[in-house]
């Protein structure tokens, strides 16, 4: 669990102007292809959580694969869409839920039939899917249980790729690549002076580098996370929720 959660600021954003509900909104109201290419950036960043929660309730890799790539089918092609309501909770419960009835649709006819069908695919790697299931899934949580924590984990590496790719573009990569850690390490656990050492520069700046650096990535923590709510104060409860399933031991 990243120790940043202890620093939240209270200072909430003032506005929620693309969010995933919206952008499931506008899908929902224009089938087209621009729609279609926001859901699949979506589906790209949600995928696992859901591989996860499926792969947990069917306990076939290949099986697995097929069901969520079924499901985000399904998501993109609208017909789940026709129901969305997000007055009615966070992104994260709406992908959830329907995953749950995704699922208990396919036991009411015959998953195996299911496979192999005209499915359009998201493109990723299915052998580091499973890998990445094997090694990160633990064999004691419910599915719905590995599903917060695996979204959790999703929109923490969300922030970070962001991050990376707004210190990239400033010019600032080598000095993020030196930094990262900080992002994840108690405040106390810095080791600063090492860091001024490889940026070449004092103990001090390094102390402000970080500073700066953690302020940032605290901000894009809100950002993505306003992104599947619809008030501040569900962004304070998702915070919370988010950080309550990394802490969690599965063991």
């Amino acid at each position: 669990m990243s120790p940043i959660q202890e620093e939240e600021s209270r200072e909430l954003p003032g506005r929620f102007a693309t969010t995933r509900w919206t952008m499931v909104l506008k899908a929902r109201s224009q089938r087209g292809e621009v729609s279609n290419l926001d859901l699949s950036d979506l589906c790209r960043i949600y995928y696992f959580p859901i591989y996860a929660y499926i792969r947990k309730q069917c306990g076939s890799p290949e099986l697995a694969l097929d069901l969520t790539q079924g499901f985000f089918t399904l998501l993109l092609e609208g017909p789940m869409l026709d129901s969305v309501d997000p007055c009615r909770g966070q992104f994260r419960a709406f992908l959830l839920a329907s995953a749950r009835n995704f699922i208990s649709n396919m036991r009411d006819r015959d998953l195996a039939s299911k496979r192999g069908g005209n499915v359009r695919h998201v493109s990723l790697d299915a052998a580091a899917l499973e890998q990445k299931f094997v090694t990160q899934v633990s064999v004691h949580w419910t599915p719905e249980r590995e599903f917060d924590r695996q979204w959790a984990v999703t929109v923490l590496d969300e922030v970070l790729r962001r991050l990376e790719l707004e210190q990239t573009a400033a010019g600032r990569q080598h000095q993020f690549e030196v930094l990262r850690t900080a992002l994840s390490s108690d405040r106390n656990a810095i080791d600063y002076d090492s860091a001024a050492q490889a940026l070449d520069v004092t103990a001090d700046n390094a102390r402000t580098l970080v500073h700066r650096l953690r302020k940032r990535y605290r901000c894009l923590l809100r950002d993505v996370i306003c992104e599947t709510t619809t008030s501040p104060d569900d962004v304070e409860s998702e915070i919370h929720d988010l950080f309550e399933a990394l802490r969690s031991d599965p063991k």
